[in-house]
């Protein structure tokens, strides 16, 4: 008889294969994170970026925050009937060594309501929280349209 099991080694292998991996092979990178100057001082920003998932197992970004803006959000953008819309996304799921890019016309960060000027060549401190409470900090540059 297994000591994991009273039911024997068969079922407590079988239980331990239907665990998920919770361990990173080489981590969460934010990669080349930076902002757009907004063409109108005090008004949204666009953020842009690459996520990369060296996990094992898929990770889920649920929000971003930044003490320079009130509210960050992640949105995508869609063509819908010959028009762009933007859609805000609640979450993003990145599936296992998978690399998902923000950049102009998909995904991309909304930065709004700053705080103070957001000027070309500043360093703004982004942090990323994900489903399973992990954080990863980041910095962005502020770079021209």
């Amino acid at each position: 008889m297994s000591r994991f099991c009273a039911a024997g080694p068969l079922l407590g292998c079988l239980l331990l294969g239907s665990l998920p991996v919770l361990a990173c092979d080489t981590g969460i990178d934010v990669e080349d994170l930076w902002i757009r100057q907004s063409a109108v001082p005090g008004v949204s920003a666009a953020g842009f970026f690459r996520l990369r998932n060296g996990c094992a197992h898929a990770i889920t970004l649920v929000s971003v925050t930044s003490p320079r803006f009130a509210r960050v959000e992640i949105h995508q953008s869609i063509m819908q009937g010959g028009n762009w819309t933007m859609h805000r996304r609640r979450s993003l799921t990145v599936q296992a060594g998978e690399t998902v890019v923000f950049q102009t016309g998909n995904l991309h960060l909304m930065l709004m309501d700053p705080e103070g000027p957001v000027e070309v060549g500043q360093h703004i401190p982004v942090l990323f929280h994900f489903e399973d409470g992990r954080e990863v900090a980041a910095t962005a540059e502020v770079r021209k349209r």
